[in-house]
């Protein structure tokens, strides 16, 4: 936040959007330093009134769920007496989202080994040591596939479950 931005903030709009986007309380203390400059002091009262319905708004199970799919932020600033409800829906889109970025990036280095190949003036060592690679990426191929069909399985069984709208 600049200076001339704190001199016309909304605090409690401000403790909404913090919360609602799962940023931490401790963002107060960046703005309270921040506007010091402009001599402006943040109506914490404000802020911590807004900060609370946002809470209401991030602090959901559906919204837990669609952090954790797209690697989203926990529910960490969410009240300690509902984590237990809402980390089920985090850890088994995360756990997805975990497997689903391995496979992708497993399939990417592959085919990027295999491009390589291709090179008809590639040096016979290089070519040796892009076979080795590829070879020992093709090795984990059944282990990451299984772990992301494991973990789509999961999740789509816990949505069914919960009945939750993703995708």
């Amino acid at each position: 936040m600049n200076t001339d931005e704190c001199k016309i903030a909304n605090w409690h709009d401000v403790g909404l959007k913090d919360a609602s986007n799962g940023d931490d309380r401790l963002k107060l203390s960046k703005y309270v330093k921040a506007c010091s400059k402009a001599n402006v002091s943040p109506n914490q009262s404000e802020y911590n009134q807004g900060y609370q319905e946002g809470l209401k708004i991030y602090c959901t199970p559906q919204n837990m769920f669609d952090q954790g799919l797209y690697g989203g932020t926990d529910y960490s600033i969410c009240p300690a007496i509902e984590h237990s409800n809402l980390k089920p829906y985090y850890d088994v889109s995360y756990d997805y989202y975990r497997a689903s970025e391995e496979r992708k990036k497993l399939l990417n280095d592959i085919n990027r080994y295999e491009s390589l190949l291709k090179n008809k003036d590639l040096k016979n060592d290089l070519k040796e040591s892009y076979k080795q690679s590829l070879s020992s990426l093709e090795l984990k191929r059944s282990r990451v596939m299984n772990s992301f069909y494991d973990a789509e399985d999961r999740m789509e069984r816990f949505k069914r479950a919960k009945n939750l709208n993703a995708w």
